[in-house]
Parts: C-alpha cells; sequence; structure tokens
C-alpha cells in the first residue's frame, strides 16, 4: 500500500503561494522519500496537486489498528515529472554526532559541525585546538590574570626572538615578588651619570672636617730667648701646629714648631725683643 490519505489543508495558488498538505502512509520514510513515490498518486494529484513551495505532514508507518504512526515534515522537489519528497525535520534518521543544517535549496540536510568546533552525539561541544586567534578575543574582554600561565616570583616577562620568556631580571637591578626594583651595589658608574643631571643639590649636605680637635691663642714673651715654650694643655705629639710672629720690636722669624704633650715650642730666628707676640694653631688630623 502506497499512501493513505492525502488531502491540502490550505489551498494556495500551487507554485506561487506555499500550501500545506497532509500525508499518512503505512510504509517507511526510506520508502516515501525515493523518487517518484508521489507519481503513483493518480488522479489524486490532479485533485491534489504539490508544487515545491508546499510543505507536507507526513504521518509515516501508520498503523491502522492503533491509529499511530511517526510524524515528520517533508519538502517537496520536481525534476523532469518526477516527484521527490525529502524529510527535513522531526524523527528522521540523523547521523551520530550531526546536526540539521538548511542547505541552499532550503532543505535541512545532516551534516557533521566542523572548522573550529566538533559536536558530540550528547550536545557536548569542542573546541578545535588552536582556533581562538587574537582577532576573536574581544578588546573588551578584561581577560583575569589568574586565567594567564603561572609566573616565577620575582621573574618578569621578556620577547625572546619574538617569543614571551619567562626570565629573571638580572645584570645592574633585580626585581622582588611586589615589584620593588633594587641597583646593585657599584652599578652607577661615571659613564651611567649624565652630568647635566647632577647638581649641587645632589651632593652630600657637607664635607666633614679634616680634624677632630684644635687649639689656637697668642703667647707675649718677655724677650731675650729665642726658644718659645708655650703650655697647651691637650696637645699632643699628633698634633701638627703652626706659628707666626703676630707683633716684634726687632726682625724675627719662626724658624720650628715643636708639640710635645701640653707644650708647644717655638724656636725663632734672632732675639724675639720684649714686645714680641706669637701666634699659634694647632689641629689634630682624622683618622
Amino acid at each position: 500500500m502506497a499512501y493513505l490519505q492525502l488531502y491540502r489543508v490550505e489551498v494556495g495558488e500551487v507554485g506561487v503561494l506555499p500550501g500545506s498538505v497532509k500525508m499518512v502512509s503505512d510504509q517507511s520514510l526510506a520508502t516515501i522519500t525515493t523518487p517518484g513515490y508521489l507519481n503513483g498518486a493518480g488522479t489524486q494529484l490532479s485533485t491534489v496537486p504539490v508544487a515545491p513551495s508546499d510543505v507536507i505532514e507526513c504521518l509515516y508507518n501508520f498503523n491502522t489498528s492503533t491509529g499511530s504512526g511517526t510524524f515528520t515534515l517533508l519538502t517537496v522537489s520536481i525534476s523532469a515529472g518526477v516527484i521527490t519528497l525529502s524529510a527535513n525535520s522531526g524523527n528522521e534518521s540523523l547521523a551520530s554526532g550531526y546536526i540539521f543544517v538548511g542547505n541552499a535549496g532550503g532543505v535541512a540536510t545532516g551534516v557533521a559541525m566542523s572548522g573550529d568546533a566538533t559536536i558530540s552525539n550528547t550536545g557536548a561541544l569542542t573546541i578545535a585546538n588552536s582556533a581562538i586567534t587574537n582577532a576573536k578575543v574581544s578588546a573588551s574582554a578584561a581577560i583575569a590574570f589568574s586565567k594567564l600561565a603561572t609566573l616565577a616570583t620575582g621573574h618578569i616577562l621578556a620577547g625572546n626572538a619574538g617569543v614571551v620568556t619567562d626570565v629573571t631580571l638580572g645584570g645592574d637591578a633585580t626585581i622582588g615578588a611586589t615589584g620593588t626594583l633594587t641597583i646593585a651595589n657599584n652599578a652607577i658608574t661615571t659613564a651611567k651619570i649624565l652630568n647635566a643631571n647632577v647638581t649641587l643639590a645632589k651632593l652630600a649636605s657637607g664635607i666633614t672636617p679634616a680634624y677632630v680637635s684644635k687649639f689656637g691663642g697668642q703667647q707675649a714673651n718677655g724677650g731675650g730667648s729665642a726658644t718659645i715654650t708655650i703650655t697647651v694643655t691637650g696637645l699632643t705629639t699628633s698634633h701638627i701646629c703652626m706659628a707666626q710672629v703676630q707683633a716684634s720690636t726687632n726682625a724675627v722669624t719662626v724658624q720650628k714648631v715643636t708639640p710635645t704633650a701640653d707644650t708647644l715650642t717655638v724656636i725663632l730666628s734672632g732675639d724675639p725683643g720684649a714686645n714680641t707676640v706669637i701666634a699659634y694653631q694647632c689641629f689634630l688630623a682624622a683618622s
């Protein structure tokens, strides 16, 4: 038996306005979709004409005793007078892992998903390796740092022949896990300092004196002796002393100045006279 019923639900202008046709058959879908199946409808095709614009609601494998069957939708194609029906949705068979996609003729066709992803028969979608390129990541994606590969503590990313590489900062400086940069001792050489940037404000605030103790004063001489002894408490032989004739009735000069413990000896040339005044100053050099 071919088909049990064939009738138009909506009567349109055949071939122009889409119509809806119902068909009931006790045969399998494979038989129904064999080219020329409807051509055996005889005079019924003239009373219920079908066109490629029609959609046929088909109940196949129909059991007259139970009134049951399997429902699917069929599309119509006509070539050289031969009518062919194609299943485009419903419960018709579909290869494992395939999906229905409308082809160029508008017919749902079972195809395997390909390109950037595949799909399993459980619906699990798998993105292909290397499929996510830079162009496919939105500029506003705001990808969290936690999604990046781990980076060793204190390391940085550096380009190495075009490849981003995990390296340790070295040479004149190192970097800590918190981003603290430490310049190595003795790393700042003269060549690395721009002369124009060295101002007095960048120098030390003062100069340390070249002595740790100092003595100074004057001594009036009673005259008659070219050797004058001056008492200077705290003076030692480590001090460096200078003396000068500040006033004298005779023409004399200082010949030698010798510091000893608490005593400064000044030797003059000739008789210093009664009103000779000797000025002295002593320094103890810093160690």
